[in-house]
């Protein structure tokens, strides 16, 4: 796993809690994200960034699936002030990059795909406000969002390239 990786080859700022359980924890936060919210939000991308239609059945399931995993981080994570309690972990960082699948973020406001599927972020994760403004303010959060809003263009015109757009 890639974050393992991470967490290995930079073992002087960890990234993961210091006891078992809490890394337990940080894991079980980590797969709800992936599983509940980003794999949900990626079903509607085609909707969100093409204007594709998809069926009602399946803005449903994606509705429902990703309220529940909404109401889960709501219910695990502390937010204080980070997902795990004082210290950012990779738990923040997993959920800072799948929400731009959901709310497109700073760099993709045109990929709302909580919009498509009539999800409020704001109600099922009330604290992802105030804890979004302190993860963008951490300077290595400032450096990588420079850094894809200087390639995104570039990506983007390779994909329409590619498309013959």
């Amino acid at each position: 796993m890639t974050l393992d990786y991470i967490e290995a080859c930079y073992p002087q700022q960890p990234l993961a809690p210091g006891n078992a359980w809490e890394q337990a924890k940080m894991k079980e936060l980590i797969k709800i994200i992936e599983l509940y919210v980003e794999s949900q939000g990626r079903r509607l991308i085609p909707a969100a960034m093409g204007g594709a239609q998809l069926e009602q059945a399946v803005l449903d399931d994606v509705s429902a699936v990703m309220n529940k995993g909404l109401g889960a981080i709501h219910r695990l994570g502390q937010f204080a002030p980070f997902l795990m309690g004082e210290q950012v972990t990779l738990a923040d960082i997993v959920l800072r990059y799948s929400l731009v699948v959901v709310n497109g973020g700073t760099w993709l406001p045109d990929l709302n795909t909580a919009v498509v599927a009539g999800i409020d972020i704001h109600a099922g994760l009330p604290e992802r406000a105030s804890w979004e403004q302190r993860m963008n303010a951490l300077p290595v959060s400032q450096q990588i969002d420079a850094a894809v809003r200087k390639a995104l263009p570039g990506v983007i015109a390779q994909r329409n390239q590619q498309k013959g757009e």
